[in-house]
């Protein structure tokens, strides 16, 4: 498994968003290792999603990944379909990842917690790759959008700002 290199910066990036944030926020979820760990979207290749999405190609948008092409970043595992997409992945991984490392946002805004979200509840919005934990969540975050962006902004921009302010020798 290759792994990106990561800015601190827990999610993918938010525009407007500027700094770096120097702590993980916590999963509810038990810590897996990177062989009982899922692939992120089940194993399809995000390149192959965001490329057929991008282009309207809507019947070719779930390509499956193969395993033995894993790149890690932020926390999560993704597939890729082949070395061409792997490359591609590489030298933007933040374009073709999911927002938020593939948690929840809506869930996230409202109760601070991060809960998984699964690929059946993705919605992509202005280039964007968001996964929910449900239907309803889906459909709170299509209907008030520019809210939640604006909402996850402020809650990482404010984690950066504590962040910077910690003492250097703090411990976390």
């Amino acid at each position: 498994v290759f792994e990106t290199q990561q800015s601190p910066i827990p999610a993918a990036p938010i525009p407007g968003v500027t700094g770096t944030l120097d702590t993980t926020i916590q999963s509810e979820q038990q810590p897996q290792t990177e062989e009982s760990q899922p692939p992120t979207l089940d194993g399809f290749c995000p390149v192959s999603l965001h490329e057929a999405l991008s282009s309207g190609d809507f019947a070719n948008a779930w390509q499956e990944g193969d395993h033995k092409i894993a790149i890690k970043h932020r926390s999560c595992i993704y597939w890729l379909r082949d070395e061409d997409q792997a490359q591609k992945f590489m030298a933007n991984p933040d374009q073709y990842a999911a927002t938020l490392s593939g948690f929840d946002l809506v869930t996230f805004v409202r109760e601070g917690v991060l809960v998984p979200g699964k690929r059946e509840f993705g919605f992509l919005r202005e280039g964007r790759l968001f996964l929910f934990s449900s239907e309803k969540n889906k459909a709170h975050f299509a209907a008030n959008h520019n809210e939640f962006v604006a909402e996850l902004k402020a809650i990482l921009q404010q984690r950066v700002a504590q962040e910077t302010r910690a003492p250097a020798n703090a411990t976390r």
